[in-house]
């Protein structure tokens, strides 16, 4: 004992070396840092000033303010920074192994994890790391968190590089964007800013990608949005490349910005052919759709003049024409703004909606019938005079 102010309350072998220090019991432990403690326990150091072991053996407390709570093989080398204790290994409680180096970094227990980053935090577990400021572990096995305000929750192999990023669970996911966010599954990543996969994957890189700022992949197995603001909401083997795309079921592809692809449950690939267009890949015995027309849902409910139609019809110029971004043959049909003149429906100018194109047609067909009607009368009073007057003449 050659501390001035030291105390050595009992044990065998033990030193305290600095002043004011305190070894309570034990055996071979030191108190080096000036007012640094050793509760007990086997060979356990505080060798910086106001440092605390409390127990356990072969821990080592280097950091100023820093505190090792026991296990062994415990080490603390940033200020303030702690190893709390909890877990087991190998019958020794306090976890084995933690090495907490940043600057009031805690460990809460389990075995040879690691906090280097400013104000870490690992809950337990075992071959955890943080490394940038304010990163977290939960726990879990071989975790990362190194980007600053990163957070991993638990799982096995996961890692949180990007700043702010997170990855709650899983194994194998990687959450490598500002803000980015891997919910859990197996061998996901969100790459870009503030991206988004929610779970689902597979091992042997079938995982979901979401590599798009804002992009979100929200389950399933081998999906990725690469566009930014593109989503892909499950499935397989679906991508959304397109800016503000929309890929889900099964082989779709959204290559375009703006557009919309469904594929179903067979092994036929389906692909957008230009932008803001929908593509659904339906058997040919798939039911047509159907749009909403019960009376319960309407209002304002005006007759129609089925020979107002017909002549409306009659008077657009029906062409045939080619998409000037889309490659998917040609078309035959009005102007949108041709129609939007004539019959006043809709309330966009620039498309035509199936709900009014088939309304018009209907009118138009009833109007036509409607003439057809007259004619039909017409031709038959023209045909009972024509009878009398050749009865008259074979008279």
């Amino acid at each position: 004992m050659s501390g001035e102010g030291s105390t050595i309350g009992g044990g065998v072998g033990n030193e305290a070396n600095g002043d004011l220090s305190t070894v309570s019991g034990g055996e071979d432990n030191r108190a080096d840092g000036q007012a640094s403690t050793v509760g007990g326990g086997e060979r356990n150091l505080t060798g910086d000033d106001f440092g605390t072991a409390s127990g356990g053996h072969d821990n080592s407390v280097f950091g100023r303010y820093s505190v090792v709570g026991g296990g062994r093989n415990n080490r603390t080398t940033g200020t303030a920074s702690t190893i709390a204790g909890g877990g087991t290994v190998e019958g020794i409680d306090g976890g084995g192994g933690n090495l907490a180096e940043g600057t009031l970094s805690f460990i809460g227990g389990g075995a040879w994890n690691t906090a280097r980053g400013k104000h870490t935090t690992i809950g337990g577990g075992e071959d955890n790391e943080t490394e940038a400021e304010y990163a977290t572990v939960g726990g879990g096995l071989e975790n990362e968190a190194t980007g600053i305000r990163s957070t991993v929750g638990a799982g096995w192999g996961n890692e949180a590089t990007g700043q702010a990023a997170t990855v709650a669970g899983g194994a194998g996911n990687e959450a490598s964007g500002v803000d980015a966010t891997v919910g859990g599954g197996v061998g996901n990543t969100a790459s870009a800013r503030r991206a988004t996969v929610g779970g689902g994957g597979a091992t042997g890189g079938q995982g979901n990608t979401a590599s798009g700022a804002h992009a979100t992949v929200g389950g399933g197995r081998n999906n990725t949005a690469s566009g930014d603001r593109a989503t892909v909401p499950g499935g397989f083997s679906n991508e959304a490349a397109g800016e503000d795309s929309f890929a889900a079921g099964r082989g779709a592809t959204a290559t375009h910005d703006g557009a919309v692809v469904f594929g179903d449950s067979t092994d036929t690939d389906i692909s957008s052919s230009g932008p803001d267009e929908a593509h659904f890949q339906m058997p040919i015995h798939a039911p047509a759709f159907n749009t909403v027309s019960a009376s319960a849902a309407k209002t304002n409910v005006e007759p129609v003049d089925p020979q107002a139609a017909l002549r409306g019809v009659r008077s657009l110029s029906v062409t045939t024409w080619e998409f000037r971004e889309h490659e998917d043959g040609r078309h035959m049909g009005p102007m949108a703004e041709e129609f939007a003149d004539t019959f006043d429906l809709g309330a966009d100018e620039t498309a035509i909606a199936s709900v009014d194109s088939d309304g018009v047609a209907l009118a138009a067909i009833q109007g036509l019938a409607e003439s057809i009607d007259e004619k039909d009368e017409r031709i038959s009073e023209l045909e009972d005079r024509l009878a009398t007057l050749e009865s008259r003449i074979d008279k």
